[in-house]
């Protein structure tokens, strides 16, 4: 952290959970744009000097990119080489299929990780920070997000997702299903009110 390029404040607490996290790091950031980035994955040293200028000729206040995948040890994955990554690459190539990417969203969380999520504070800030939802928080944010605008998706893969036995989302299969259901039903009742 010594060395690195812009101030750095490193807070250790107890784990309270991601949506507890992330509401707590945005709060203190003092930007405009909000780049995540999770624990086991990795960005592009690209990512933010293209995504950014996407943003902004857009006028767009989200948007997430293509993903990649790699395993535990950071090498690629192929979609055909794990069933895992054709199920999300499935999710992010339906997104073409939808007239728009807020309806894509609806099928499934196209953005697949919420470390690839870059938007602006105020987003944030209007849909009152991330829900505590343990594996559907990431997509909760999105379909609230969509109320809001029309995401932008980058066409360039620019998220490195690690596929491993630890990922949260494979913890218990019946969980993150329960978890989804609730997350579409108050999607829902929003959107009708």
């Amino acid at each position: 952290l010594v060395a690195a390029p812009f101030p750095v404040t490193f807070i250790a607490r107890e784990n309270r959970g991601a949506a507890a996290t992330l509401n707590q790091g945005i709060a203190l950031a003092k930007g405009d744009f909000i780049q995540l980035l999770n624990s086991d994955d990795r960005l592009p040293a690209e990512r933010i000097a293209t995504m950014l200028p996407m943003l902004l000729e857009s006028n767009a206040d989200w948007g997430y990119a293509r993903v990649s995948y790699m395993d535990t040890h950071g090498q690629p994955l192929d979609r055909l080489a794990d069933a895992r990554v054709a199920v999300l690459t499935a999710a992010q190539n339906a997104t073409v299929m939808s007239s728009t990417l807020g309806l894509a969203m609806l099928r499934a969380n196209s953005a697949i990780s919420s470390g690839n999520l870059m938007f602006r504070k105020r987003l944030w800030e209007t849909l009152g920070g991330f829900r505590d939802y343990r594996y559907n928080h990431d997509w909760d944010f999105c379909l609230r997000a969509t109320l809001q605008c029309e995401p932008v998706l980058v066409p360039h893969p620019l998220y490195e997702y690690r596929i491993h036995d630890r990922n949260t989302i494979t913890e218990a299969a019946g969980n993150p299903r329960m978890e989804h259901g609730k997350v579409m039903a108050a999607f829902v009742s929003l959107a009708q009110n």
